[in-house]
């Protein structure tokens, strides 16, 4: 059994077809597992100087391909600035319920005097 002249051309184009679909695929994968983009974070100033520190410093070092760009404002500000889409995230204290937004707790602190 032989390939017919389009046979050949068949197969031919099938293994490039096959070659450009596994480099396709392995980028795609790539591009899923890999953190990376620029994103905005807002919080309120003493927020910030208090948490921070805590996991900022290690994320970049981890994931050089990621940039965080800082906004500070009243907490209230912040919220407003992430439903307006002028925020990606917000750490803020006293978060007031929105239906556009996604409240989850990371930490919770006692003030006393």
């Amino acid at each position: 059994m032989q390939l017919t002249k389009a046979g050949k051309e068949l197969f031919q184009q099938g293994r490039v077809f096959l070659s450009d679909w596994e480099r396709l695929r392995a980028r795609v994968h790539r591009r899923e597992t890999i953190v990376s983009g620029k994103y905005v974070l807002g919080c309120h100033p003493a927020v910030a100087m208090s948490s921070l520190n805590l996991f900022l410093p290690r994320l970049l070092q981890n994931y050089p391909e990621l940039k965080i760009q800082l906004v500070h404002d009243l907490s209230r500000k912040i919220t407003e600035k992430v439903i307006s889409f002028e925020v990606d995230f917000g750490i803020v204290v006293n978060p007031v319920r929105h239906p556009d937004i996604v409240l989850s707790e990371l930490s919770d602190d006692d003030v006393s005097f």
